[in-house]
């Protein structure tokens, strides 16, 4: 039997308070940056990054134009970037 030790830097659980508040600091920043609506999308994103243009207007009961405004506004901000393809791709939420 062998058993490795680490340093405690070197530990994953020595950075979560670090990690969670500056986690907790970006997602201030976001809030006062996004409108209500900006942030439903961004919500639905975060359940499920593959959402098209279409899942999100059905989900959200608004028009493709509507949502296609709204993800202009969050790629503009900077919040979120499109990863692959429209039909294979998914959306990257940069927090």
């Amino acid at each position: 039997m062998i058993k490795f030790t680490a340093p405690e830097d070197r530990i994953v659980r020595a950075y979560t308070n670090g990690v969670t508040e500056r986690v907790t600091e970006k997602v201030t920043e976001v809030t006062e940056k996004v409108t209500e609506n900006e942030q439903q999308i961004l919500s639905l994103l975060l359940e499920d990054p593959a959402y098209t243009y279409t899942n999100l207007s059905e989900r959200l009961s608004i028009s493709r134009k509507t949502v296609s405004i709204r993800i202009k506004s969050l790629k503009e901000k900077g919040l979120i970037k499109r990863i692959g393809s429209d039909t294979k791709g998914y959306w990257e939420i940069l927090l």
